[in-house]
């Protein structure tokens, strides 16, 4: 029985080896802030829509991304990785446009490095 134990053993730490969990392994790691931003015509009025969504940063940049909407889908976007650009600490303003009329607006903040709230 020792010499089956010994076995399992033996070839348990060669397959461990052979799919390299046993060797020197240097992991990098990431984390980042992604806040959702979206608009949906609930009732599908609308049909097909384009929505364009204008991000005014803290040092008042701007950044839009647009899209096109489906019925009554949800139409949404991350920031900041939709928009190419990163986040500084301080407040933000929203809006999504669509039919060149602001259909919904919102505001968030970053407060620290990785704390998002939303601004009522």
């Amino acid at each position: 029985m020792f010499e089956i134990i010994k076995y399992t053993v033996l070839c348990v730490g060669c397959l461990l080896g052979s799919i390299g969990l046993c060797q020197d392994v240097n992991f990098q790691s990431s984390q980042e802030l992604n806040l959702k931003l979206g608009i949906r015509d609930k009732n599908g009025t609308l049909g097909k829509y384009d929505v364009t969504f204008i991000v005014t940063a803290p040092d008042k940049k701007q950044y839009k991304k647009s899209l096109t909407v489906d019925g009554d889908a949800f139409g949404a976007v991350q920031f900041p990785d939709d928009f190419d650009t990163w986040t500084i600490p301080g407040k933000y303003s929203w809006v999504a446009i669509v039919k060149n009329k602001v259909a919904v607006r919102g505001q968030f903040e970053q407060v620290g490095t990785f704390t998002l709230r939303v601004v009522p």
